[in-house]
C-alpha cells in the first residue's frame, strides 16, 4: 500500500529570501511527518 502526504506548513516570508523560505518549510514539514510517524 502507497500513502501519499501533504504536510502544509505556515510562516511569515516578510524580508526573507524566498528560496530560503521555502527551504526551510520543506525542512520543517519532513520534521513534523517524522515526529507523527513515530508515534
Amino acid at each position: 500500500m502507497i500513502h501519499i502526504v501533504i504536510v502544509l506548513c505556515a510562516g511569515d516570508k516578510t524580508g526573507m529570501n524566498e528560496k530560503h523560505f521555502y527551504k526551510d518549510m520543506i525542512k520543517l514539514a519532513d520534521t513534523e511527518f517524522s515526529k507523527h510517524l513515530e508515534k
